[in-house]
């Protein structure tokens, strides 16, 4: 859900005409869906605790920083205009999204389930919403045109902030 999010006020955000970039979103966003839990699995319960200690946290500051530079972003222009999103973000992103599938991926660990099958799925599933959400982000652009980067900052700090909320 917070992949979907993200992709949603991102794609809202910028003017991205290219479907190439909503898919190169997607499909990001579905690979690091897809791997983290792995990576749990992977590590199990070595990083349990530390894992879930702080990916709130990491995620929220990351969102809550990118949502307020998208608020004080001075030339609404410059980031209307921008037709691709920079690959630095966007796997930034990817990460933060994916933090609580790593705690996943370990939680199934130290139940003795298996992971592949599940990523798997997860990936896929990722892909297809987000790609739905990069539309629907897009649509929102279209009508909201002026204040688009605004909402989309708005979008960004309040999934940090439920992030913190859940956790705390």
């Amino acid at each position: 859900m917070d992949a979907l999010a993200v992709t949603i006020s991102t794609n809202s955000a910028r003017k991205i005409n290219a479907i190439s970039t909503v898919l190169r979103m997607s499909a990001v966003f579905g690979l690091f869906q897809s791997v983290m839990p792995i990576f749990g699995w992977i590590l199990g319960g070595q990083l349990a605790n530390i894992i879930g200690a702080i990916d709130h946290w990491v995620a929220a500051i990351i969102l809550f920083l990118v949502g307020v530079n998208m608020l004080l972003h001075k030339k609404d222009e410059d980031l209307l205009d921008s037709e691709s999103i920079s690959w630095m973000l966007l796997l930034g992103l990817g990460v933060v999204t994916s933090l609580d599938a790593l705690a996943v991926g370990v939680s199934l660990s130290l139940t003795g389930v298996g992971v592949v099958m599940p990523a798997l799925w997860i990936g896929i599933i990722t892909l297809i919403i987000c790609f739905a959400g990069g539309v629907l982000g897009r649509l929102i652009h279209i009508a909201a045109n002026k204040f688009a980067g605004k909402i989309g900052g708005l979008i960004l700090i309040g999934i940090g902030v439920k992030i913190l909320i859940e956790h705390l």
